[in-house]
């Protein structure tokens, strides 16, 4: 069962260090003259995140109005290239009959 849980040394070593780490920072946090310190860290982080959020927002929303362009260009231009199918059906269709009727005028 220990096998499952750790795959090997390394792994071990960065749980341990992590469980030292964290008593660590919490024997800090109890310290009068490092508090302000990580107040102000954790400040900062918050700042951070805020920032992050914002700017993710941004680039979402400009990364929605290019795919929204795109899509909509594209149907133009299927819609461009529909009509004029259309119209090249309608030309030869047209061109058809009048080549009948020439056609028929001849053999009369």
């Amino acid at each position: 069962m220990a096998n499952e849980l750790f795959t090997g040394k390394n792994t071990l070593l960065l749980m341990v260090g992590g469980a030292l780490g964290a008593l660590g920072l919490m024997q800090l946090a109890k310290s009068e003259s490092t508090r302000p310190f990580l107040v102000g860290a954790a400040k900062e982080g918050v700042a951070l995140k805020e920032w992050l959020e914002a700017h993710y927002e941004k680039v979402k929303e400009d990364f929605e109005d290019i795919v929204a362009e795109g899509a909509y260009e594209h149907e133009s231009e299927a819609a461009a290239q529909r009509d004029a199918q259309e119209k090249e059906t309608e030309l030869v269709t047209k061109i058809e009959e009048l080549l009948a009727k020439i056609k028929e005028k001849q053999e009369e």
